[in-house]
């Protein structure tokens, strides 16, 4: 069972499908930071969210909501289709 509180009370646990998802959004992250010459703890500042965070999305540790997605994609000046392309 996943170790966030609030996923294990309520008994849900990602699919194997979802955390490939997810692994996907973390190098789509990374790679377009790198390209974009930006650090992560730059995305997260201008996203406002905390470098923790971020680096749990990188990881494909986080699931975000689309409104992050959203914050993410602003700051890297990106659609946030980008971030969820196969990598």
């Amino acid at each position: 069972m996943d170790s966030s509180p609030m996923i294990a009370f309520m008994g849900f646990e990602e699919s194997p499908e979802e955390k490939r998802l997810l692994g996907r959004l973390g190098k789509m992250l990374i790679a377009i930071s790198s390209e974009k010459q930006k650090s992560l703890e730059r995305v997260a500042y201008e996203a406002g969210v905390s470098k923790g965070y971020i680096y749990d999305i990188a990881k494909g540790k986080a699931n975000p909501s689309i409104l992050i997605l959203h914050r993410i994609a602003s700051v890297l000046d990106v659609p946030v289709w980008k971030l969820t392309r196969s990598y």
